[in-house]
């Protein structure tokens, strides 16, 4: 008698599925700390484990403050494309005196960062093109940054072929043969 068993193949493929999703998730990582232009922001991307809901297999990759300024820019010279601009325009972290993307001094009174800290602003600079006076007194927290889209361009070219090149790959080199099971 020859029988197949279904359940222990289920079970090791996809521990061998979840092993490629951490693999893909390192080629990722990789990629895109590369091309950041910042340590921060290369110290600030970050491989979660891969979760497993309802039998789908996801694997995520997080970004934090530094990351997305280094992904996105800042500044003047913000990428303009993030889809997540305008909810951030419309929050309390954006600067009510700021009209436009230049960095702009705060109106008095505390606010919230970027980065969840709370801060003060006496005022006195509120509205003032605090790029323009970086520029001059060489204070690179107002420079504006170029985005360096890091991580969009590693998932770019992993969408082009390579996530499904080393699923297949796994797939190919899986012992199926392993789960069928002759009993005399």
């Amino acid at each position: 008698m020859i029988t197949f068993d279904a359940a222990r193949l289920a079970v090791d493929l996809k521990k061998a599925l979840i092993l490629t999703l951490v693999k893909l998730q390192a080629e990722v990582l990789a990629d895109a700390e590369g091309k950041m232009f910042t340590p921060e922001g290369r110290a600030d991307i970050e491989a979660m484990p891969v979760s497993d809901v309802a039998g789908v297999l996801t694997a995520i990759i997080t970004e934090g403050p530094w990351a997305v300024l280094d992904e996105e820019g800042k500044g003047s010279l913000m990428s303009t494309s993030n889809p997540f601009l305008a909810q951030y325009r419309n929050s309390n972290l954006w600067n009510p005196a700021r009209q436009d993307l230049v960095i702009r001094g705060r109106p008095a009174g505390s606010y919230t960062n970027i980065f969840g800290e709370t801060k003060t602003s006496s005022g006195k600079m509120a509205g003032l093109d605090l790029e323009h006076h970086a520029d001059k007194t060489g204070n690179i927290d107002f420079m504006p940054r170029p985005p360096s889209h890091a991580l969009e361009t590693a998932m770019r070219w992993m969408a082009n072929g390579r996530f499904q090149e080393v699923i297949v790959a796994t797939l190919k080199s899986f012992p199926w043969g392993s789960y069928i099971v002759a009993k005399p």
